[in-house]
């Protein structure tokens, strides 16, 4: 998956929808921002990721910007 993103692509991609932000939220705080990142990447890339580099880090941030949450490195 490629680095660098716009964020109309940021936007398209890793937008959380309504039914999803519900989902991710029944999750345990700790586990929200993971959960929700696993959830956009399959639906793009229809499969898991194998290294937790391969979530670019610009989506990381903007996801967990959406969910209110810290992002830890």
């Amino acid at each position: 998956m490629r680095r660098k993103w716009s964020a109309i692509e940021l936007m398209e991609s890793w937008t959380l929808e309504p039914g999803e932000r519900t989902l991710v939220l029944q999750k345990r705080s700790v586990n929200r921002l993971g959960f929700a990142l696993l959830l956009k990447f399959f639906q793009r890339e229809g499969r898991f990721p194998v290294q937790k580099n391969e979530i670019p880090h610009c989506a990381q941030i903007f996801v967990a910007e959406q969910l209110e949450l810290p992002i830890s490195h």
